[in-house]
């Protein structure tokens, strides 16, 4: 009997390992582009379920944070318009701000996760573009 309580508690462990893991992540990869200094929102989530109606906020949880600026969750109303088949409404949303700092240029990376009504959760991995203040266009030698 000694000898099946390790199998025992290892199935137990296995167990409690796959509860933990919880409802399958979709995942979504965004490239943006700005300038140092200059705000960007990189995604908005508006709280209307998929029967049109108005729900709970989604959460949102920055998974990792980007090293060269700073992401802002704020809050916002809406005008909710051309969703499926819903009509126009107006409802709450979250969005993600990302801001780099002033005097950086290059490349930024953060990752922020969405958890909605239904308990579907999506990982978003963003990557940002910072050109120098001055310069219109990445492209834009001068």
């Amino acid at each position: 009997m000694t000898g099946a309580r390790p199998w025992a508690a290892a199935g137990l462990v296995l167990v409690a390992g796959l509860l933990a893991i919880g409802p399958a992540t979709a995942q979504s990869e965004r490239t943006f582009d700005t300038v140092a200094g200059q705000a960007i929102v990189v995604g908005l989530h508006p709280s209307v379920k998929d029967d049109c109606s108005r729900g709970p906020l989604v959460e949102i949880v920055i998974a990792s944070s980007p090293r060269n600026g700073a992401v802002a969750v704020q809050g916002v109303r809406i005008a909710v318009e051309g969703v499926a088949t819903c009509p126009p409404i107006e409802a709450t949303a979250r969005r993600v701000v990302y801001r780099p700092e002033l005097t950086f240029s290059g490349t930024d990376r953060f990752s922020y996760r969405t958890t909605d009504y239904l308990g579907r959760v999506k990982l978003h991995a963003i990557t940002i573009l910072v050109k120098p203040r001055g310069k219109r266009r990445f492209d834009d030698q001068t």
